[in-house]
């Protein structure tokens, strides 16, 4: 029920909204507007004659919209963008949690939802359609090809903030306003809300605090969120379009004036002599619960509207959709702008806009092993509808579906390529050598990698570098031998995380495993909580399973140096994993390394030795000291390299992955020192694949794989 204005406060609130499943949040409101108000009094007649003019344009528009024939017909479109700031954690949401978000919008603004079914009969007859179209932008500021998504890795996600004048959260990546909607979705709010904006009227001169900030648990109904949650993105961007709560322009649900208790938060504050200035909307003083027969101020309250918190919203009323289109047709906070012709062209979210401008894909995984099944995604922006797959040595060497899930029989390395197109034009991408496949029979123990060659490192471990940040690498400043692996930690944000995975090592038959490797780190300082994480897998790194976890001062030994760490002979420390299941004495068996940064310092690996201790081959690595093959893969020839500490008989022979073996050394005694032998693939009979170079004395065996192209 429309109301006559109370005090200057409801002229320049400041909406925010709340939502949780169990505990209600309460807005941040009050927050942001103290501390607004607090450090920027002189912006309190700028907002006071903004939401007058906005109000008063409310008032013409549906006084207008009553004798005309428009009456709502119109669909405005909002170009919208999606900035998941993140500390690469769940908070950084998938695109199809946006996506289902984006859905969930255009069904609640344009009275589509499956849900209004629902709503009880005293409220059935006024759900309002506010007819308006969210799009995601195809187009960034720059004129460049977008899907209307960013992501930026920042602390501030765990912050929440848009205060003006102060380091920001909503200044990471900020779009104009005047041509986006920008939502910034983050971990957490400082204030302990789930969500908050700003009404056209209090940010129409301060386009800094213009847009949404929200946790990513309220984004759509999938992932991180549910379906309980997911309309608070609904609501937020109700107080967006100049909606107040139904109680009225306060954030403090329940109040109904009677209480004498001063020590209560609803002490002098009573709702139901407030007011949302909708007219359809029954007076409430507002409900956290969905009670359908909730009775207050003496009416049965629309506790299913979107602007409560009953955790049952299902829709707008009439009045409320013509304040939300006068708000979108008002140059308040530059809303009229958003949907203009020539702004839909910029953004790329006009109707006739189909431009293909950028066209990729990714797979659930680079490394597989023979017969592993592949999926893989589309994820092209702008519009395609028809999909051509090349996978050269697949099962399906071909495929037309978006997203289609293959196998190889044979290892190797294999090109992909994607060629997408969407009724006007067609890009394509190939990416050369985008998958592994490795054979099902893994390395031999022992398996002792100490890094020695850079080949043995491209060839035999794989890296998962999902930030594209510093990572694993050789490193010849400090290790064991002549090479280490390193990650150059010391200025690498919080939270990123880098992998180093083995390809398959054959475990089948064993009676014990001892897992050994050695590290070398120090904290930056005594707060840091790098961690450390050990995980063994027994089909091919399909699921893994986590043996061992150091962090902090239990990873470093207690050593803390907060210079760039490079580590002494004395600093490396040896950890063994001896606790791995029978279950993982399997032929597939891949082991890998995973590193958490807490924004400390390097961390270097060396020495990984995998083996049977009941095995007598165990009880001297040291009488052959390197064992090296190059170029790997091989054209025509290959070199292999080996040095013996003492002179005994080797024997070194080549074996398929059938197991048949091609001898080129027999039991033949070789003096000290260090060897060179050249092989043919011609001389050998070598076919193009993957082959095992086996090298044995009495006390030592080690087997290379080697890709003949």
């Amino acid at each position: 029920m429309k109301k006559e204005q109370l005090t200057l406060l409801f002229f320049i609130f400041l909406f925010t909204s709340s939502f949780a499943q169990k505990t209600p949040k309460f807005c941040g409101t009050t927050d942001v507007y103290n501390k607004l108000l607090e450090e920027h009094p002189e912006l309190i007649y700028n907002i006071k004659t903004a939401n007058e003019e906005l109000e008063k344009h409310t008032k013409d528009y549906i006084e207008v919209s009553k004798n005309s024939s428009e009456r709502g017909e119109i669909v405005y479109t909002i170009p919208v963008v999606f900035h998941i700031i993140h500390n690469y954690g769940l908070e950084n949401i998938s695109d199809e949690q946006v996506y289902d978000a984006m859905r969930i919008l255009n069904e609640d603004f344009n009275k589509l939802n499956a849900d209004t079914s629902q709503v009880i009969s005293s409220f059935k007859s006024i759900i309002g359609n506010a007819n308006i179209r969210f799009k995601l932008a195809q187009k960034d500021p720059f004129g460049n090809c977008t899907n209307g998504i960013t992501r930026d890795a920042s602390m501030e996600t765990y912050l929440g903030n848009n205060i003006w004048g102060n380091t920001s959260t909503a200044d990471i990546n900020r779009w104009p306003r005047n041509k986006y909607l920008n939502i910034w979705v983050v971990a957490a709010i400082e204030n302990g809300s789930a969500g908050y904006t700003y009404n056209p009227g209090a940010v129409s001169n301060n386009s800094k605090l213009d847009g949404i900030v929200i946790i990513n648990k309220y984004i759509g109904s999938i992932g991180t969120s549910d379906s309980i949650k997911s309309r608070a993105l609904t609501h937020e961007v109700g107080h967006w379009l100049n909606l107040k709560h139904t109680w009225g322009g306060t954030n403090d649900p329940g109040c109904d004036g009677k209480t004498t208790v001063t020590t209560n938060p609803c002490y002098g504050k009573d709702n139901c002599s407030a007011d949302d200035d909708v007219t359809d909307t029954p007076n409430t003083v507002g409900s956290t619960v969905c009670n359908l027969n909730y009775v207050s101020c003496g009416a049965l309250s629309n506790v299913q509207n979107y602007m409560e918190y009953s955790y049952c919203s299902k829709m707008f009323t009439q009045g409320q959709a013509s304040r939300i289109r006068a708000s979108i047709t008002s140059s308040i906070a530059q809303r009229s702008t958003l949907w203009s012709p020539s702004n839909l062209l910029a953004t790329g979210t006009n109707d006739s806009y189909n431009s293909l401008c950028y066209v990729d894909f990714s797979a659930d995984k680079s490394i597989a092993c023979v017969g592993q099944n592949i999926s893989f995604k589309d994820v092209s922006y702008n519009g395609s509808n028809t999909w051509t797959w090349s996978f050269p040595g697949a099962n399906l060497t071909g495929s037309s579906l978006q997203n289609p899930v293959i196998n190889y029989t044979n290892p190797g390395t294999y090109d992909i390529s994607l060629t997408v197109g969407n009724g006007i034009d067609s890009k394509k991408v190939e990416k050369k050598g985008f998958i592994t496949i490795l054979p099902l029979q893994g390395a031999v123990l022992p398996f002792n990698e100490n890094f020695e060659t850079i080949q043995n490192f491209s060839n035999n471990w794989n890296i998962q570098n999902s930030d594209n940040g510093v990572t694993w690498q050789p490193n010849n400043s400090a290790s064991t031998g002549a090479y280490s692996v390193k990650i150059n930690n010391f200025s690498n944000d919080s939270g990123r995380v880098d992998v180093l995975t083995s390809n398959n090592i054959d475990l089948k038959g064993k009676k014990s495993i001892v897992v050994s490797f050695k590290v070398a780190y120090a904290q930056k300082k005594s707060g840091n909580n790098d961690a450390l994480k050990v995980y063994v897998s027994n089909d091919c790194g399909k699921s893994w399973s986590i043996r061992f976890i150091k962090t902090g001062n239990m990873l470093s030994g207690g050593l803390t140096q907060d210079l760039d760490f490079i580590p002494s002979a004395s600093q490396w420390q040896e950890f063994k994993i001896v606790n791995i299941p029978t279950t993982y004495f399997v032929s597939n068996f891949r082991i890998k390394f995973e590193f958490t940064s807490g924004n400390g310092n390097n961390i270097y690996l060396d020495d990984i030795n995998i083996y049977d201790p009941t095995f007598t081959y165990v009880k001297d690595f040291s009488s052959i000291s390197s064992f090296n093959i190059y170029p790997n893969p091989l054209e025509e020839t290959t070199t292999i390299d080996f040095e013996l500490l003492k002179a005994q008989k080797i024997n070194l022979s080549v074996l398929d992955l059938l197991g048949k073996e091609i001898t080129v050394i027999k039991n033949e005694y070789t003096k000290e020192g260090e060897h060179r032998l050249n092989l043919s693939k011609t001389a050998l009979g070598l076919n193009k694949g993957v082959y095992f170079i086996l090298l044995k004395s009495d006390d030592y065996k080690q087997a290379r794989k080697i890709i003949v192209n």
